[in-house]
């Protein structure tokens, strides 16, 4: 199979016509695929076109196709495949081309935008935009106009951005999957949000992976928290399903005071205690709550100016299907706080910020690498679906051991708010895409070997 990227070039013929260079072309082939959609046409030979594909009005607009982006190209006996058309779904549209997915519409774009250093066809779509009928998609597209909808196929591949877990756990978003999966056989990748206790237990099944998580244990009973903090001194309480620090417990112990505390973030830090640890979780927790919650050993973590420092890393898959570390930075608490969220008070430093002896920065980062992509293989062996990227929370203890607290496959991207994580940025945009276009190239080699 050949796989190019190419300009594709407008002809006023009205004609099913293709023009390719000779290094696609040979007599046999006779029909172009774009997405789900599919025409016979008349494929000739452009000696003088080496980076170009010319095709006529009339089949552009049969297949529903645009000149706006550079494309790969993927030819087989009879068959040349235009694209990859590259669907990203997502929810909270406005209706407004203006910022059509309101606040976030400046991340998307800068998404979408990286079509122009991978190539393919991205856009964005909700599950509204989606016409069964026609088998087309009314999505979003970037241009360097701004952004406009374009009615396309159903895409070669879906990236799946849906912003939260109640939107993902809708009955409508599941249904939609399953269909787009089993009866057009799209693959679609980071299918869901991770559970805490899930990957958990995934990755205590390894043993090449279990020695860098904490102590954790699910649904916790009082007699449980207090043997962990007997053990430990102080753990934290996290919800399963939590994201951005919030709903994070600290639980430990006052020996001089002879009293149990738990600190948490609301508007500000708020401390509470009490010499009954039943009292104590009975007063914060409601009926049944901690069901939903696991227990985690504290670890005491390398400190910054006083500050707990703990590690955001980012891994990708790229266009080889190979894991990559695309992003790393160190999270530094704020205040009072109980995480080093930004949402916390916390910010965001690079590693030579914090670590200014070269020789242990490069250190830390060779760990926090190394664990990175060893974790990365094994939830990739062991979750079901397809993953293409994973947002890890690292710590490093006071004797340079690494743990890892949360994987995230949904990663937020609040590090790269950071001016010296620009390239990371972007990096971690372009892989996505990248890998994107890996997925469709599998789509198409198990379509011709499933064609008789």
């Amino acid at each position: 199979m050949t796989n190019l990227l190419f300009q594709l070039k407008v002809l006023p013929e009205q004609e099913d016509v293709l023009y390719v260079p000779s290094s696609l072309y040979h007599h046999k082939l006779d029909t172009i695929y774009f997405g789900t959609f599919s025409s016979t046409c008349q494929i000739y030979e452009a000696p003088e076109a080496v980076n170009e594909i010319k095709i006529s009005q009339n089949l552009l607009d049969l297949l529903h196709l645009s000149t706006h982006h550079d494309v790969h190209v993927y030819t087989d006996e009879h068959s040349i495949y235009i694209g990859p058309l590259i669907g990203v779904l997502s929810a909270g549209f406005t209706g407004s081309l203006l910022r059509p997915i309101g606040k976030r519409s400046l991340l998307f774009a800068k998404l979408l935008s990286t079509a122009s250093m991978t190539g393919g066809i991205p856009f964005l779509f909700g599950i509204h935009h989606i016409k069964w009928d026609s088998g087309t998609i009314l999505g979003y597209f970037y241009t360097s106009s701004g952004w406009e909808q374009r009615e396309v196929p159903l895409p070669n591949v879906i990236y799946n951005r849906l912003p939260n877990r109640k939107t993902e756990s809708l009955d409508a978003f599941k249904m939609i999957k399953e269909k787009l999966a089993d009866e057009y056989q799209i693959p679609l990748f980071n299918p869901n949000f991770f559970n805490k206790w899930t990957v958990h237990t995934l990755l205590q099944k390894d043993e090449a992976v279990k020695g860098f998580l904490p102590y954790t244990i699910d649904a916790p009973s009082l007699d449980q928290l207090s043997r962990m903090v007997e053990n430990y001194g102080s753990i934290y309480l996290k919800p399963k399903n939590g994201s951005l620090g919030r709903g994070i417990y600290t639980l430990s112990y006052c020996s001089g005071q002879n009293v149990y505390q738990l600190c948490f973030k609301e508007e500000s830090l708020i401390k509470k205690t009490h010499a009954s640890l039943a009292i104590l979780v009975d007063e914060v927790f409601k009926t049944n709550e901690r069901e939903h919650y696991i227990a985690q050993q504290a670890i005491p973590l390398l400190k910054k100016d006083n500050r707990i420092v703990d590690f955001r890393v980012h891994t990708n898959k790229n266009l080889n299907n190979q894991w990559e570390l695309s992003a790393v930075a160190a999270k530094i608490s704020g205040g009072e706080t109980v995480t080093t969220h930004m949402t916390n008070g916390g910010e965001i430093e690079p590693l030579q910020r914090v670590f200014t002896n070269p020789e242990t920065r490069k250190k830390i980062q060779n760990l926090l690498e190394s664990t990175a992509l060893l974790i990365s293989l094994s939830l990739d062996h062991q979750v079901d679906g397809l993953i293409g990227e994973i947002g890890f929370d690292f710590g490093v203890d006071t004797r340079g051991n690494i743990w890892m607290f949360e994987a995230n496959s949904k990663p937020g991207r609040s590090i790269f708010s950071h001016p010296s994580l620009r390239k990371e940025d972007q990096y971690t945009r372009k892989l996505a895409l990248e890998y994107a276009i890996f997925l469709s190239k599998q789509a198409i080699l198990s379509l011709e070997a499933s064609l008789p």
